[in-house]
């Protein structure tokens, strides 16, 4: 009868994507569920071993960023859906991915001449390159230079003498 009252278990979300979103965070993603009232997520760094959750307390939200992670590590996820009658099993397949490596340390600089300076960092496990972004003093903009470098050492020319720059470097 049209009074039935009941709520079904929900089914378990699917297209279960991830992407990392910075050096310690990873954002999970999902096709939200029919009669999802909220989803957990159960990750950890063994496909094997996901002792960490995350609640989603909304049933339309298909998204959430998991924060706080380390750097460089792999990490394994899998996701089911909560509602009223339970909860679905989680996804059956645990995806991974691998944060990036941390942000160089120690940066130091050397002026050769006044229009060039040379950076150099500790390099970080697992980095295959360094991303940057350098602003002129008075800029919200860091597209003065814009570049990569696959070693741990930099060096800028056609810098203008009296003028500050702020570098911006990344590992990935």
């Amino acid at each position: 009868n049209g009074n039935n009252r009941w709520s079904s278990i929900p089914d378990a979300p699917t297209n279960l994507g991830l992407a990392v979103s910075d050096d310690d965070t990873i954002q999970v993603t999902w096709t939200v569920a029919e009669n999802a009232t909220g989803y957990t997520i159960a990750y950890g760094t063994s496909a094997s071993n996901l002792n960490s959750t995350q609640t989603v307390e909304s049933g339309n939200q298909s998204y959430v960023y998991i924060g706080g992670l380390s750097g460089n590590t792999t990490y394994y996820f899998k996701i089911r859906s909560d509602g009223a009658a339970g909860s679905s099993a989680y996804t059956s397949t645990a995806s991974s991915a691998k944060t990036n490596p941390g942000n160089p340390t120690n940066l130091s600089t050397t002026s050769i001449q006044p229009t060039v300076t040379n950076f150099s960092w500790t390099a970080q496990s697992g980095a295959t390159r360094y991303v940057y972004g350098v602003r002129k003093d008075g800029s919200t903009s860091y597209n003065f230079k814009i570049g990569s470098v696959t070693t741990n050492t930099l060096s800028l020319t056609g810098l203008t003498e009296g003028t500050g720059y702020t570098l911006r470097i990344q590992s990935q």
